[in-house]
Order: C-alpha cells, then sequence, then structure tokens
C-alpha cells in the first residue's frame, strides 16, 4: 500500500483486525498499527473483541491493552 503512495487509516488496520486468525497476529497488528500513531477507534476495540473465543480472553485483552 505504502509503496503505491496509499497510507493505511483506522479502518485499514480494522479489517487486517477481524482478518488475523491467532492471538500472536492480533497482537502484532495491534503494536504495528500503534508503532505508526494510528489510535484505535470504537470499531477497532469490537474486532478485538468479536476475534476472541470466550470471555476470560476478552478480559485479558483488555488488561493487555491497558
Amino acid at each position: 500500500m505504502q509503496a503505491a503512495g496509499v497510507t493505511p487509516t483506522v479502518a485499514t488496520w480494522n479489517t487486517l483486525l477481524r482478518s488475523s486468525s491467532s492471538p500472536e497476529e492480533v497482537r502484532a497488528v495491534m503494536a504495528e498499527m500503534q508503532s505508526r500513531g494510528i489510535q484505535p477507534n470504537v470499531l477497532t476495540w469490537t474486532a478485538l473483541m468479536k476475534g476472541q473465543p470466550s470471555f476470560e480472553r476478552r478480559r485479558e485483552v483488555l488488561e493487555e491493552m491497558r
């Protein structure tokens, strides 16, 4: 994308989060997003929560993001 002169937006990163298949991928996407100065929005958090298999895992993700 960037090679073509297109800058990813929060919507781009949210799409990557929704398509991530493992907790490691989710962490990597979030780390890259934040390293580029992209602030998560409500849709980011929704994507994170929907991708978690259990309430306990959702709680863990929230704790990690604090």
